[in-house]
């Protein structure tokens, strides 16, 4: 035993159990008589003189210790050289040579010799090597390392490790030391016992790589048909690199409000529909659902960079809200989160809770280790990836790294190249990203790909897509419709998308318009009836009367009928039209061929007290509305907060008192 201070230390079965007692300088009588009885090592001078007791007092002697951290002498010559310049004390008590150097020191060259400890443990190590001689097991294993890669841990290869069967879920942290079990191997977790993980630690740390690591363990261990991941970059786009992985469905930073806010209504909804499908089989988690139908459901990967940064952001409220219910009702249905933070306050304390795993890496407030990972016996060392896992005995790891260094290769290019390696090896379905729409829409850029002309072919004008979904919305014609807008410049660009196929509708359709604004007027001589004067307006009611009185005694014709009443209010002011023909055409036309299409100004239509347009709107169930949900007055819809003003060609579909926001075609 060594000690530096004997005192209290040393006790009497200690002392009686030792045979030999050596005493270097101390620092009082009493820490001698601790070790010596006797108060002699207390009076040494010298460094390295000890005393030497053997037994009781059976040898005692003092001695001088040898040291051996002197420069090894290979040669053997160097006690041999003397230095014999003769020296003068000047008047200022300073050394002066008065003959010539002839030892030649100073035309020696400064070598970097080995201490004479290290010289003999080379030698030693030099000579078990050549012997062959068996390594002592220690009692410690070394350091673990500053840099360890995923490779060195565990296989690597997707082309093996991708198979049908889905798997049970591992995720290789790192290297683990367990110095009670003298083991350093693998840090491996059981993604069902482990559940949710939060990682907290400094900024520079190594919490990116954290997430990298885990990226490829999942890519390389699943298919994409079996693991889906969405990226939460909320840092400094650590996480970019490595969107192009065939599982990951999309990544989102933290100025995307509208991306995030829809991938928190589709994880709701994903949330709901596996827990229909728990309760419809009657079994407790997903897995065990795979198991019993052999159906793929994959499992759900939420990886969030940099939490903090929520805190400061406009969708704090309802992304804590949806995570608190993730983290709490996720596991069971294969929806994990893995999170990184700088500080464990940054979760809302509901949520912390449902962290299941918690892991520390150096944060520069100690005191919020204990905040993570409760009482430690080790302080997490100021290395990049050192951390400390929250368990009984806080295991400490060091975080591996998904790819070796290597000179010829950057980092991003090993990425790259594995991306491509995935993408071309894998055929199968791959996670679908969140939608969003495009900038613009043009007419022609969807003709081809939606099959736009086959749809007004039958029956419906295709007018955009949904802000949601970002799927095609139409108008059927088949059932009677009303489109408005606050702007008239909208009205012309309305029906500049309703006639794109007006060649498709001419072969369907006896097309009759009233236009009194003159919006339609570009295809007045393509279509069977026009009018824009008052007369005219007038024989276009009279004519719809008659078609449908004709229709009803003969039956639908070969040909329908499509009537497009573009400002509605001046018709009725034309035309003095009943209200009981306004309800026939609504309800009986669509059955008999006849089809309706009524056009307007919003506020023209609210303000007017006619009670044709009134009747009008209570009958019909298809609506395009040019103007906010908040200030229309067609229907009776809870107030949006915060609602944004609708932008030009934005408009609402609204259908069996439900609305969607959706973008015309430019």
């Amino acid at each position: 035993m060594r000690h530096k201070k004997p005192s209290g230390v040393v006790d009497d079965q200690i002392w009686s159990n030792s045979k030999f007692k050596l005493a270097l300088k101390v620092q009082d009588r009493q820490d001698s008589n601790e070790i010596l009885k006797t108060p002699d090592a207390a009076d040494i001078t010298l460094p390295g003189r000890a005393y030497l007791q053997v037994g009781n007092n059976e040898i005692y002697e003092l001695f001088q210790s040898a040291w051996s951290g002197a420069t090894y002498d290979i040669e053997g010559d160097k006690l041999e050289v003397e230095d014999k310049t003769i020296y003068m004390i000047n008047d200022y008590g300073q050394l002066q040579a008065i003959n010539k150097d002839l030892s030649g020191l100073e035309d020696e060259e400064t070598k970097e010799n080995q201490t004479e400890l290290e010289a003999v443990i080379d030698h030693i190590e030099s000579i078990t090597t050549r012997l062959e001689i068996e390594e002592v097991k220690r009692p410690w294993l070394p350091p673990l390392p500053e840099n360890v890669y995923q490779e060195d841990l565990v296989e690597t290869d997707f082309r093996k490790l991708w198979s049908d069967d889905a798997k049970e879920v591992e995720l290789t942290l790192g290297l683990k030391d367990v110095p009670e079990e003298q083991y350093q191997g693998p840090m491996v977790l059981q993604l069902k016992k482990a559940g949710h993980i939060a990682l907290i630690g400094s900024p520079g740390y190594g919490r990116t790589t954290f997430l990298h690591n885990i990226i490829f363990d999942v890519a390389r261990h699943h298919r994409p048909d079996q693991a889906h991941m969405y990226l939460f970059d909320f840092g400094t786009n650590g996480l970019m690199p490595v969107t192009d992985i065939p599982h990951v469905a999309d990544y989102f930073t933290v100025d995307q409000e509208d991306k995030i806010a829809k991938a928190i209504r589709i994880f709701n909804d994903e949330i709901d529909r596996r827990k229909k499908i728990l309760s419809q089989y009657r079994v407790t988690s997903i897995s065990e659902y795979r198991k019993l139908t052999g159906e793929t459901i994959p499992h759900v990967f939420i990886l969030i960079d940099n939490f903090d940064a929520v805190k400061d952001s406009p969708f704090q409220e309802v992304f804590e809200n949806m995570m608190i219910k993730m983290t709490r009702e996720g596991l069971a249905l294969d929806m994990q989160v893995t999170l990184t933070a700088s500080r464990a306050n940054a979760m809302k304390t509901p949520m912390y809770i449902n962290m299941k795993t918690r892991i520390a890496m150096f944060l520069y407030d100690k005191s919020e280790v204990s905040n993570v990972v409760g009482q430690q016996k080790f302080a997490v060392k100021d290395v990049v990836g050192r951390a400390l896992l929250s368990s009984d005995d806080n295991v400490s790891f060091h975080i591996g790294q998904p790819f070796k260094h290597d000179e010829t290769k950057s980092y991003n290019d090993q990425i790259n190249d594995e991306v491509s390696a995935m993408t071309e090896f894998y055929k199968g379905e791959t996670p679908s990203d969140i939608p969003m729409m495009p900038d613009e829409i043009k007419y022609e850029d969807y003709r081809e790909s939606l099959s736009l002309p086959d749809i007004v072919a039958n029956g419906a004008l295709p007018i955009g897509l949904d802000y949601e979904g970002v799927t095609l919305q139409k108008i059927k014609l088949t059932e009677p419709a009303m489109i408005s807008s606050e702007n008239p410049r909208e009205i012309a660009h309305i029906a500049e998308i309703m006639m794109k196929e007006i060649d498709i509708l001419n072969e369907k359709y006896a097309i009759c318009i009233a236009d009194s604004s003159g919006e339609f007027k570009a295809y007045r001589h393509q279509v069977a009836n026009f009018a824009e004067e008052r007369e005219d307006i007038k024989a276009i009611h009279q004519l719809m009367i008659e078609d449908l009185k004709q229709r009803e005694m003969d039956g639908p014709f070969e040909k329908d009928s499509l009537y497009i009443i573009n400002d509605f209010k001046t018709f009725i002011d034309c035309t003095y039209i009943p209200e009981d023909d306004v309800k026939k055409l609504i309800t009986k036309g669509p059955e008999l061929g006849l089809n309706i299409l009524f056009v307007g100004i919003h506020k023209e239509l609210i303000d007017a007290y006619d009670k044709q347009i009134d009747v009008a709107r209570k009958m019909i169930n298809q609506f395009s509305i040019g103007i906010r949900i908040s200030d229309q007055q067609f229907f009776k819809f809870r107030f949006i907060q915060r609602e944004p003003v609708i932008k030009e060609n934005e408009a609402y579909m609204v259908a069996n008192q439900a609305y969607q926001k959706i973008r015309w075609f430019k």
